[in-house]
Order: C-alpha cells, then structure tokens, then sequence
C-alpha cells in the first residue's frame, strides 16, 4: 500500500474523532464559546480553525492553529486548551505517521485531563490513543482503551461521544473477524445517531 494511501486511511481514521472535538470545542460537550474568558475563547478559536485546516487537508496550517492553541493555553494556565491543543497536534502526527510522537501527545494529554477531572476531554484522549493501538494491530490493547472511553461518555451521558465509541469497538470485532458482535455495535451507534 503507498504512503499516500496509508495516510488517507489515517485521516478517515480521524474524522469521526475530530467530528467530536468540533462539538466539544464549539460547546456541545463543554463550555459555551461566549462565556469564556478572552484567552479561554481565543484558544477555543485557535482549536476550531485547526479542525477546519486538517477537515480540508492543510496538516501543516492545521498544526500552525493546533501548536498556537497549545501555546496560549500554557502562557493562561488554560488546562482545557493544553489537552485539546495536545490532541490535534498528535492527530497531525498520527496521520503524518509518526505514532510514537502522537502517542506521548496522547499521553499527556490523558495525564492532564485526569488532574482537571475533565471527563470528556479523558475520554477523547483515551479513543486517540485506542486508534494508535488499533492502527498498530493491538487491538485488544485498542478494544481496552476503547471500553475505558465508553464507559466514560456513558457515565456522563454523552450520546454523540458514545456513538463514535461503539463505532470504533464494531470495527475491533470487524478486524477479528467477529462480524455478528460487530455489527451489534455498529447498529447501536446508528441507532444513537439517528435519534
């Protein structure tokens, strides 16, 4: 398989990933934008035009945004935006190939997001770091990251974070060959999305 090709498949990997951090960033699992204090929704801003880049494909503008967010987010002590910053920076990396780098973004960020006792943001980070593990073909090693992700947006009753999770565990038992427990999950997500 070429490198462009592997990159593609990375980056559809990623989507429904980033689909999720468009709703948290925009505020449907977080803060709304206009309550936040100027450099809380400036870096917010930063985390969006980083999403909208890596949607259109412009990894190195997406990382420009991303590395921006993640710079002001330490000069304000803004913890959200580090994780959030540490997130799309190790997506770049994921879908430019560099695993080993993606992961310790992903790492940290799961470090932080515990110390703040922010959920959602945990949960998104341990799903970042399921797809290192699945993309690597450790999938029980991904199936363990996933369930620890779901059970988390289950806890707090994130519908559309559940979605992306249960998506992600049918398609564990789909790479096992185990098509009948994947598609359970791949219609529990449908279902999830459709209401």
């Amino acid at each position: 398989m070429s490198n462009k090709i592997k990159r593609l498949r990375r980056q559809v990997l990623f989507l429904t990933t980033l689909c999720f951090f468009l709703l948290v960033s925009c505020g449907g699992g977080g803060k709304e934008i206009k309550s936040l204090p100027d450099g809380q929704r400036r870096v917010t801003t930063l985390i969006n035009q980083g999403h909208k880049y890596y949607i259109d494909g412009n990894l190195s503008k997406a990382s420009g945004y991303y590395k921006n967010a993640l710079d002001l987010s330490h000069t304000i002590d803004f913890q959200e935006g580090v994780v959030k910053g540490l997130n799309g920076i190790g997506i770049i990396k994921y879908t430019n190939g560099d695993t080993d780098d993606a992961m310790k973004d992903f790492e940290t960020a799961i470090q932080i997001s515990g110390k703040i006792n922010n959920k959602i943001l945990l949960s998104d980070s341990l799903g970042n770091m399921g797809k290192i593990y699945s993309s690597r073909g450790d999938l029980e090693k991904a199936m363990e990251f996933y369930q620890r992700s779901l059970a988390i947006y289950k806890e707090a009753g994130y519908e559309g974070g559940k979605a992306i999770r249960l998506n992600d565990i049918g398609t564990i038992y789909k790479k096992q060959g185990e098509l009948d427990d994947a598609i359970v999950f791949f219609n529990d997500s449908l279902k999830i999305n459709e209401s």
